[in-house]
This record gives C-alpha cells, sequence and structure tokens, in this order.
C-alpha cells in the first residue's frame, strides 16, 4: 500500500498537479510530428478517444501531461482502457478527483501488467567484499545497473530465492559506493515509469510513508 501512495505522491503530488495540457492537441502533436514514436502516439490518441467517448467526456476540457498521460495516477489511454477501476465497483471511474479509484487503479496496474509479488521485498542493502568489487569495477565499470544472472548472483554469494534479484544497482553518491540488489518489485515499479531513479524514489518514499 505503500508503494501504491507513493507513486501517487510522485506522478502529482496526489493530484494537485496532473496537466494543463489539452490531451488531443497533445497526442495528436506527438502523433503527427513527432517520428520516432508517432506510431504510439496514434494508438494513445485513438485510446484517448476510445476512453473518452465510453465516460463522455468533453475533450475541449481534457487536460493532463505533455506526453497525454491522464488523472490522479497518469495513466496514458490505452492503460485508462484496461487499468482504471472503480473502487466501489461501480460503472463509474473517477480518475481526476477521487483518490480511492486512483488507489485501486493503479492496484491493479501493479498487479497485472507490473506483476507485483505480494509479501516480497524491493531492494535490499548488500554488502560486498573487496574482491566482490574488484570484480563489479572490472567488468562493470562505471555502471550503475547490472542485470543478474545465476553466474553473477552465485559470485556475490545471494541467497537462492523462489523470486531471486534481477538486478544489481551501485549507488555512488556518498563517499563509499554501496550495493543495493533489487527484487522483482522493484522491477514492478519500473513497469510504471522505466527509470531506476524513478523507482528507487517511489520505494524511498513509500518508506518515509512507514514511519
Amino acid at each position: 500500500k505503500e508503494i501504491v501512495v507513493a507513486i501517487m505522491g510522485v506522478e502529482t503530488n496526489y493530484g494537485a498537479t496532473q496537466g494543463e495540457f489539452n490531451s488531443l492537441e497533445a497526442l495528436a502533436t506527438l502523433a503527427f510530428y513527432y517520428v520516432p514514436r508517432h506510431s504510439f502516439f496514434e494508438s494513445e490518441l485513438v485510446a484517448l478517444l476510445n476512453y473518452a467517448w465510453r465516460n463522455q467526456l468533453d475533450l475541449h476540457t481534457l487536460n493532463g501531461s505533455y506526453a497525454g498521460a491522464l488523472g490522479i495516477m497518469q495513466f496514458m489511454p490505452s492503460n485508462l482502457l484496461l487499468y482504471a477501476t472503480s473502487a466501489s465497483k461501480t460503472k463509474d471511474i473517477d480518475i481526476f478527483s477521487n483518490p480511492n479509484d486512483a488507489i485501486a487503479s493503479i492496484n491493479v496496474y501493479l498487479t497485472k501488467h507490473g506483476h507485483w509479488l505480494a509479501n516480497q521485498p524491493v531492494i535490499a542493502s548488500l554488502e560486498l567484499t573487496s574482491s566482490q568489487w574488484q570484480h563489479i569495477n572490472k567488468h562493470y565499470p562505471n555502471k550503475q545497473t547490472i542485470k543478474l544472472d545465476p553466474k553473477l548472483r552465485n559470485l556475490l554469494n545471494l541467497k537462492v530465492r523462489t523470486h531471486p534479484a534481477q538486478w544489481l544497482i551501485i549507488s555512488r553518491d556518498g563517499t563509499k559506493p554501496q550495493a543495493i540488489v533489487a527484487f522483482p518489485n522493484f522491477s514492478s515499479i519500473l513497469s510504471y515509469n522505466n527509470s531506476f531513479n524513478y523507482a528507487r524514489s517511489v520505494y524511498e518514499l513509500s518508506q518515509a510513508l512507514k514511519k
């Protein structure tokens, strides 16, 4: 639950900053003029028209982010069609002003799209020996995120788990580098926004919310 609430905080400051761009204009511009990803935004434009028609929304007043994300949880239109839900299990879904619907929708997204694993860790600190650090610095110089494979897990003496760690994150912010292992639930957060800094920010905020 802390992760869900943290995502709401990071995305829109709990609904306070949902974006001031007209979603139809933003997606139309990206669909027709942003060549590198025009196919993606074309499909999102179609999804927006579909979602607005289904929910009788006025496209002239429908605002969101510069990329077309909408609501407290900043879903793209295609994700609204797939994962937006009503907390009260009614047909009416209010993603703009009902925090309960936003919470329920983020939960559905993380569970179905992100494959969130209940009662499993997100990240954990890892103490490395000098020889392990030497191996990391030699084979992964200046890398902050390293995809873990069975060989590297074995070298780092990671515990055998049903859901093993997927990433090794090297934090070099302080005077001494720190090693962190990230589990499948970290990748679940990444499915929301494919940025390691984003996922760590969400996790750190979630831990502050628990205090």
